[in-house]
């Protein structure tokens, strides 16, 4: 924030939460009220969507900003493997490497690739579910927020779908 000569201006509080459960989603209310969150590449993994897209709405304020995400079906994580190396390459070579050697960099990465793998693989036996532009859309509505933009996003061809609503 500094760096952006936001400080004083803008507060960013990180909330973990499993706003599935009632205690937690109350332990967020309270907190609150937010002027925005992020849902990253979450949504895909819980039973109720629009009960935790609603969950978080409840914690912003009126006109609140809600930002959700989701892979894409049949995404390519090949792409966003490839793109995440070339960072971690440029950081070992700024020698930004969180006190891992260059191995362990790529040790990984790879791992994050098999995972990345397995989560298509559980996806299309239908463990979850992607959700494609409209359906993710769909979801942020029927939550109470209103659709501001929906955008692709995470490399070329796009592997998610990225979803801004407004809390009405």
């Amino acid at each position: 924030l500094a760096d952006l000569g936001l400080p004083g201006r803008v507060a960013l509080r990180f909330v973990e939460a499993d706003v599935t459960r009632e205690a937690d989603a109350e332990r967020v209310r309270e907190l609150g009220p937010f002027d925005a969150a992020i849902a990253s590449l979450f949504i895909s993994y819980v039973d109720d969507p629009v009960g935790v897209l609603r969950s978080v709405g409840a914690a912003l304020v009126p006109g609140g900003r809600l930002v959700v995400s989701s892979l894409r079906r049949d995404a390519d994580i090949s792409g966003i493997f490839q793109e995440g190396i070339a960072e971690l390459e440029a950081g070992v070579l700024a020698g930004e490497t969180f006190g891992l050697g260059s191995d362990e960099v790529r040790d990984a990465a790879r791992s994050f690739l098999n995972a990345g793998a397995r989560l298509v693989d559980l996806e299309e036996s239908g463990a979850f579910r992607f959700y494609d532009e409209r359906e993710l859309a769909r979801l942020v509505k029927q939550a109470g927020f209103t659709v501001e933009a929906t955008a692709p996003a995470f490399g070329t061809p796009p592997q998610a779908w990225v979803v801004v609503g407004r809390r009405r």
